[in-house]
């Protein structure tokens, strides 16, 4: 099975770590740009985004997104445009949830994505990147290191949501933990 199939084929959960402070992705540079600039961002949403629709019709259906995200205490650029972008994906149903980079340096750059959780058609997949955060691909994770993955997913409930994170952060006083 690919990554492509865990998406196609989950049923109850789709869970993404990330933890990189920045990730190079060529389609992302644009956006960047303007973002770093100042200027006002294209529209993304379930009408312009494939991946968003996608969510939405998922999120519709029952299927549960969540991503925790590690965040530096004071942002990276790049994580200051993504958490931008986490609105639009929370407001196509995915559940966003927040935590700090230097609580959590067993994490390294273990990225990856984990389908139904606690089920007998669990997988998971371990994200390749380079030292520039260039993508170069997922493998699924071997049976035995699924407990493991699992373990890191439960810091959800160490995290603090989307909109706490967008409150406390924007009046000088982020929080990052529950």
């Amino acid at each position: 099975m690919s990554l492509v199939d865990g998406f196609k084929n989950f049923t109850v959960s789709a869970f993404r770590l990330e933890t990189l402070p920045a990730y190079d992705v060529p389609d992302e540079v644009e956006e960047l740009e303007a973002f770093r600039a100042g200027r006002s961002l294209p529209e993304r949403s379930v009408r312009t985004s494939p991946w968003l629709a996608d969510m939405a019709a998922s999120t519709a259906a029952g299927r549960e997104w969540r991503r925790l995200r590690l965040i530096s205490a004071q942002p990276t650029m790049y994580e200051a445009w993504e958490v931008g972008r986490y609105v639009e994906s929370q407001a196509c149903g995915e559940q966003v949830r927040l935590i700090d980079r230097a609580q959590h340096p067993e994490l390294g750059d273990r990225d990856f994505w984990l389908f139904d959780a606690g089920t007998p058609t669990a997988a998971a997949y371990l994200m390749q990147y380079d030292e520039q955060g260039g993508f170069h691909g997922a493998d699924q994770a071997a049976a035995e290191l699924l407990p493991g993955l699992v373990a890191i997913a439960e810091l959800w409930n160490n995290a603090v949501s989307l909109n706490t994170y967008l409150t406390t952060f924007d009046s000088g006083r982020a929080q990052l933990s529950a």
